[in-house]
């Protein structure tokens, strides 16, 4: 089970979540130009997944 993210509005109806941050609609944490600011663990965890695919498989049509 998830624990739900709660966002609060601020003034600006700018969001944030319980900690301060700053976060877009779906619930990232955003920078002040409005880019999602990623969690390096799940970069990680896509890089190791990528890196154990072949050329033939990543570019083979879905």
């Amino acid at each position: 089970m998830v624990a739900p993210l709660i966002l609060m509005q601020d003034e600006n109806r700018d969001l944030h979540d319980p900690e301060g941050h700053l976060c877009n609609a779906a619930g990232q944490k955003i920078d002040g130009q409005g880019a999602a600011i990623l969690d390096p663990s799940a970069a990680t965890e896509v890089a190791n997944v990528l890196r154990q695919r072949t050329m033939a498989e990543l570019i083979k049509p879905s």
